[in-house]
């Protein structure tokens, strides 16, 4: 099940195993048997929404430029720009609670700065050829 719906939730897991099988399982035996086959819960990584016309474009564009020679690229110009966060805002921080502490909270270990509208950033550009190499 995990290789058919990669973002299927151990509970929904647990269901399904026990409504095919004859005998149950719990969520979390569930749990330790995906971690001990080496499966790690992982956040989708950030791309770009390609829709079906972008995807067209850069097909057409990599068909165009499929036989360019290396003379040919020398006389391209690349450029990129990138935006960097003096404060990450947006990152998720955790920490281990100490339940039988309930002055642990205040530790700062267990506390996180935040900045109002997102903090200040930088705007870094930069542009390359082949005379800059």
């Amino acid at each position: 099940m995990l290789k058919r719906e990669r973002r299927a939730k151990l509970p929904q897991i647990a269901t399904d195993f026990n409504d095919r099988a004859s005998t149950s399982v719990r969520v979390r035996t569930v749990q330790r048997t995906v971690t001990n086959m080496g499966s790690q819960s992982r956040r989708p990584t950030r791309l770009p929404l390609l829709t079906a016309r972008y995807i067209a474009f850069r097909l057409c564009w990599a068909r165009q430029h499929y036989h360019w020679t290396a003379d040919d690229w020398k006389h391209v110009v690349w450029s990129d720009e990138s935006r960097f966060q003096l404060y990450r805002t947006d990152a998720r921080v955790e920490y281990g609670d100490n339940i039988n502490n309930p002055y642990w909270i205040i530790h700062p270990v267990c506390q996180q700065g935040t900045v109002q509208s997102g903090g200040a950033s930088v705007m870094v550009w930069n542009v390359c050829s082949w005379r800059d190499m």
